[in-house]
């Protein structure tokens, strides 16, 4: 049995702003991909005999990288091996590649062995799927240079390439995430000169993720304006019924837009509730890379009655005057009108 310590690339706090991508608009988390195909490999090993030391949990938030280091040379682990996802500006390169430090020869051995098992599995490399890492170059990683023991990070496709999304994000996400893990499993195993006892990954618990499943109020001194899309992509721009980055209702296309009624953070990114002519509420993205704010405000406003409606039945209301105030965008003597009708309901 060997002491292996497992990294999850990243953390759950680190998209945005960096360790991720938005595609139509919605919001997908590296971290995520990490910390599933992550566990998936942790179930293989356990299985196996292993014991597994975690520098950096699953949907946690981020683990300074020289505390995780200083984690698995205190433990005395084995190995390492760190789970990522890569990106490029380019999205036509694709394939997974591993890294190691460039004077050890176990860790260049470790990653060889992984990049075998990955290219065994039918899925492409990036070059010879191989890095040395290097002082000075982008080779030069903390996880694979400051650990005391051979230590691989392995980037498993490019979030920005379209087939290696969808292995990724997408609809193949699961057996992609499973075919991985006996990758992993496989090649480990033959580090060590063991054998493979069982191959199939349980599939991990729901976790709770800190930073994910909630919605916020920002507000907005944009209220009332009108909001466009700049996407022009064939597929349109999503929009939903409610606050929310799945299952869309429908979409709209390059220069169509609505009234912004206000603005949240869901799940961690940005989201405005819009208006159309009929009265109808919303939700779109307020990345800047799909819409665009422009004309003046509406000038049309609800009555002091409608308003005070609002306050005490709409879920998404928030607490405290100045709060509210903003939220409804209306000056204080409109607003204290509005607050003597909630009292008088009340």
């Amino acid at each position: 049995m060997a002491k292996i310590g497992l990294d999850y690339g990243h953390g759950s706090n680190t998209f945005p702003p960096d360790k991720g991508l938005y595609k139509n608009g919605k919001a997908y988390h590296e971290h995520d991909f990490n910390a599933l195909l992550g566990l998936k490999i942790k179930d293989l090993l356990e299985k196996n005999g292993h014991k597994v030391i975690e520098g950096q949990k699953a949907y946690q938030n981020d683990v300074p990288l020289t505390q995780r280091t200083n984690l698995y040379n205190r433990e005395k682990v084995d190995i390492v091996v760190s789970v990522h996802a890569n990106a490029n500006s380019n999205k036509d390169v694709d394939g997974r590649c591993a890294f190691y430090w460039g004077t050890s020869s176990e860790g260049k051995k470790l990653a060889s062995l992984i990049i075998n098992e990955i290219k065994n599995a039918g899925y492409s490399l990036h070059g010879n799927g191989l890095h040395a890492g290097k002082l000075g170059s982008w080779t030069n990683l903390h996880i694979t240079r400051e650990t005391n023991m051979p230590a691989v990070l392995v980037e498993n496709g490019f979030m920005t390439n379209d087939k290696d999304f969808e292995l990724i994000f997408g609809s193949k996400r699961e057996q992609y995430t499973d075919d991985l893990a006996k990758a992993y499993l496989k090649a480990i195993q033959k580090y060590f000169g063991e054998e493979v006892k069982e191959t199939k990954p349980s599939k991990p618990k729901p976790q709770i993720k800190p930073s994910k499943d909630k919605v916020e109020w920002v507000g907005t001194d944009d209220k009332g304006k009108r909001v466009e899309s700049i996407y022009k992509g064939s597929d349109g721009l999503n929009f939903y019924d409610g606050p929310r980055w799945d299952n869309p209702s429908g979409t709209f296309g390059y220069g169509m837009g609505w009234t912004i009624d206000n603005l949240y953070r869901v799940d961690g990114s940005l989201m405005y509730r819009v208006k159309n002519s009929k009265g109808d509420l919303y939700y779109i993205t307020a990345h800047p890379k799909y819409v665009k704010v422009v004309g003046n405000k509406v000038k049309a406003r609800k009555s002091i009655s409608q308003m005070a409606d609002m306050i005490i039945n709409d879920s998404n209301a928030p607490t405290g005057h100045s709060a509210r105030r903003k939220w409804l965008g209306v000056d204080n003597a409109t607003y204290q009108k509005v607050r003597a009708e909630v009292n008088r309901r009340l």
